[in-house]
């Protein structure tokens, strides 16, 4: 199967994280999208700002790291068709690949 990337947003500061959090909720329940799944930067903050929002926001049992690694065959694979928009080529191609000791990654 294929994932397809419709939407692109960046946030630069200074910036509301609240209003951050329920314009990118507007946009998920425009495309129906009622649950999403992140890292688990800003704690349980940021799970409570997206139930609030009417999403269920669900925290990764991976690290930001082990996110990445697991997007990296399914780029290279083709399985995740990306929108051409430099920002997000260019922070993709920034992303570190940070080997965890024991993890064979």
């Amino acid at each position: 199967s294929t994932a397809i990337l419709d939407a692109v947003r960046e946030v630069k500061p200074p910036f509301s994280p609240e209003a951050v959090v329920d314009e990118f909720a507007g946009l998920m329940r425009r495309y129906r999208i009622s649950s999403v799944q992140g890292d688990r930067y800003g704690g349980e903050w940021v799970q409570e700002q997206f139930r609030k929002a009417g999403i269920y926001y669900e925290p990764s049992e991976k690290p930001k790291n082990g996110i990445y690694l697991d997007l990296l065959p399914l780029l290279n694979s083709g399985a995740v068709d990306l929108l051409d928009n430099d920002t997000l080529k260019h922070q993709l191609a920034s992303l570190e690949r940070t080997v965890i000791k024991g993890s064979g990654a």
